[in-house]
């Protein structure tokens, strides 16, 4: 099962291919409609991994405020507290979701860093903890472009306050000894 589940209207799918793309990259494991394989039952799939999903991420468009399916899939993430919303097209979310913050992709090309994506993905980290890797995307038309890495390359999720924290750590018990040595 996945840690997010990605709700969108077929008119969508571009765009919920990309998203989900960012987050498999970012360390979750992502499930959308996408991943389904022939034979497999549309809704004991969708009801089976939407119920699973640590975090439903709803993308909102015109598509999709008008469909029931994305519909029920919010209304059940946000009973169960884990929806995230991203707007992906300059709407308003349904009523009943207007009063949940949510995040901005508006404009967003696919490709380039976009603020609304850093803001997407710490409202998914509230709920899931992202994997240990974060991995470049093959088919970023400018590979050096993402934080100076180049492709196919994994790198380690920087830990920096956890780093901090250690190095203040460090610091504070190097000088407890010290004043402990000199006392005596």
């Amino acid at each position: 099962m996945a840690d997010v589940f990605v709700s969108y209207a077929t008119e969508d799918r571009s765009r919920a291919e990309q998203v989900a793309g960012v987050l498999t990259r970012a360390g979750w494991t992502v499930w959308w409609d996408g991943e389904l394989l022939p034979g497999d039952r549309y809704r004991d799939a969708i009801h089976r991994e939407l119920n699973a999903a640590k975090c439903v991420v709803v993308l909102w468009s015109t598509a999709s405020v008008e469909s029931n399916f994305v519909l029920d899939e919010a209304g059940e993430a946000m009973s169960r507290g884990v929806l995230v919303q991203v707007l992906i097209e300059d709407v308003n979310p349904p009523l009943g979701f207007r009063q949940i913050q949510r995040a901005t992709l508006v404009g967003w090309d696919g490709w380039n860093e976009h603020p609304g994506l850093a803001h997407l993905r710490e409202g998914i980290a509230r709920h899931v903890r992202p994997g240990p890797k974060l991995l470049v995307d093959q088919h970023h038309p400018d590979p050096e472009g993402i934080q100076g890495r180049s492709w196919d390359t994994p790198c380690e999720a920087p830990p920096r306050r956890r780093r901090l924290m250690l190095v203040v750590v460090l610091t504070v018990l190097a000088i407890v000894v010290a004043l402990m040595v000199g006392f005596w």
